[in-house]
């Protein structure tokens, strides 16, 4: 499947996957790595990435992004989400992963019975994430969706 398949809508979600990535030290002085989050939808025959990313490093708003892997899921559920302003750090991915899987478990689109939970997966975002170190606590900075 392309990221031009116009029938991702068609495709039910099996499982749900929250990817924190590192994307290493921004300073030299710094002891971890910078984190970004984003979510994985899969389906059968492969997944759709839905990410809220910067389009250029000094944007203050982020700009929704979905591809598809051979991956799949609708498109228009997380449109109401599409506008979003990071923190004034210039952070708040990991605020709009977080109402993301609020909004699919709030419509049914995540088992109560999921392993892990999202209440689970959700405190796996309160942590900064660096190779070879233990997590550490960092609180998740807001943006705001518009």
């Amino acid at each position: 499947m392309s990221s031009q398949s116009p029938d991702v809508n068609l495709y039910p979600v099996t499982a749900i996957r929250v990817v924190i990535h590192t994307t290493g030290k921004f300073f030299e002085g710094d002891t971890r790595s910078g984190n970004h989050a984003s979510i994985y939808l899969l389906v059968t025959g492969g997944s759709v990435h839905i990410n809220m990313k910067k389009a250029q490093a000094h944007h203050t708003h982020g700009t929704l992004e979905v591809k598809t892997h051979s991956y799949q899921v609708s498109r228009t559920y997380v449109s109401r989400r599409r506008g979003f302003n990071l923190s004034r750090s210039g952070k708040g991915c990991r605020y709009w992963v977080y109402t993301i899987l609020n909004d699919l478990n709030a419509a049914g689109y995540i088992s109560a019975q999921s392993d892990p939970s999202v209440a689970s997966v959700q405190s796996w975002l309160q942590f900064n994430y660096s190779r070879n170190q233990d997590p550490e606590p960092e609180p998740m900075e807001e943006g705001t969706f518009f």
